[in-house]
Order: structure tokens, then C-alpha cells, then sequence
């Protein structure tokens, strides 16, 4: 609890002590990042993670489009991730059709970087397809690289306001921003 606390005190220090530039900075570098994917080669055959969120139209949206990477023959099987998410999402995927023994589920992690190792712990692969919002997308990319694992993005699109889109935008940066400051990740 400790650490965590000096974890929050830290980053909200560098980002009082900096006036707001890491922030800034983190929050261009994913907007810029947002739009920079490349697709998957069509013989990659690997699992699809989706990133938990709170169940709901989010998390259904992020469902379907791991459901239709599946359906695409890109994965071999789709690893439901999250703490109190991933239940929701496999009955999600069964309710689309999705064959239980393609179905893994992850019920352990609690942030993005958890995500990442259990699922590799779970499905042996260090190849992804990686299924989340948009705005996610970059932090992932940055996590995969930093444990040596291969990641294919599957952003998905949201109809969100400008508003909701400012407000995950400066969630993201926040995460980012933290990480830079723990010296866990390298802007690149």
C-alpha cells in the first residue's frame, strides 16, 4: 500500500514539478500514436486478447471485434482478461456462437502490464493479437515490447463525445506518465 502510495505521490509531483509537460507530452504522443498500426500477416495464427473493461457497450464492442479476428481465421482462440470482466466477456463470446474449448479466461489481472503476462502464462505464446480501444492501443504496444512479446493491433473503434474522449485520453496519459517516471518504459 505503501509504494503505491509513493508510486501516485511521485507522478503527481513530476507533473506539478513539470507544469503539466509530461502530461502534455504523453497525452500528443497517444493521440499521435493512436493512428500508427500495422495489421497483422494473414498466416499469423495466434490467441486474441481482449482487454477488460466494465462490462457493458464498451467491453461488447471490444468482444465482437476479437470475435470477428477469430471469425477472420487470425486467432486460434480468444483469452478473456480481467479481474471482473472476463467472465462477462466469455458469456459474451458464447452467446455469439464461439466454441467454449476456444475460450480462455483470465481472471487474475488488474491493470494492463497483468493482462499481458498471465495471458502469456496461460496460452504459452509471445504473439497477440491484441483487441482494445484505440486510445489503449499505444500503452500496449509500448508493454509487448518492454516483456519481449509480440503484439498485432486490433484497435476498436468507439462513438464517443469529445468529452469521454478527453476523458480516456487523460487516463491513458496519466498510466503512461506513471510508467515513464517509475523508469518502466521508454518513449520511443
Amino acid at each position: 500500500m505503501q509504494n503505491s502510495r509513493f508510486r501516485v505521490l511521485r507522478t503527481a509531483g513530476a507533473l506539478v514539478l513539470s507544469g503539466g509537460l509530461f502530461w502534455l507530452y504523453a497525452a500528443l504522443w497517444i493521440h499521435l500514436k493512436s493512428h500508427e498500426f500495422s495489421s497483422a500477416p494473414s498466416e499469423t495464427l495466434c490467441p486474441a486478447l481482449v482487454f477488460g473493461c466494465r462490462p457493458g457497450p464498451r467491453l461488447d464492442r471490444r468482444v465482437d471485434a476479437a470475435y470477428a479476428v477469430y471469425q477472420q481465421g487470425y486467432a486460434s482462440e480468444i483469452v478473456c482478461s480481467g479481474r471482473n470482466e472476463a467472465q462477462s466477456a466469455a458469456a459474451r463470446l458464447r452467446s455469439l456462437g464461439m466454441n467454449e474449448a476456444r475460450i480462455q479466461i483470465e481472471s487474475e489481472a488488474q491493470n494492463t502490464v497483468q493482462n499481458l503476462i498471465f495471458a502469456q502464462r496461460l496460452t504459452k505464446s509471445e504473439v497477440f493479437h491484441v483487441v482494445s480501444d484505440t486510445w489503449h492501443i499505444p500503452r500496449i504496444l509500448m508493454i509487448t515490447k518492454e516483456l519481449g512479446l509480440i503484439a498485432y493491433p486490433h484497435p476498436v473503434a468507439e462513438t464517443t463525445t469529445r468529452l469521454q474522449y478527453v476523458k480516456c485520453l487523460t487516463r491513458e496519459s496519466l498510466s503512461l506518465v506513471n510508467r515513464w517516471v517509475s523508469r518502466r518504459v521508454s518513449l520511443e
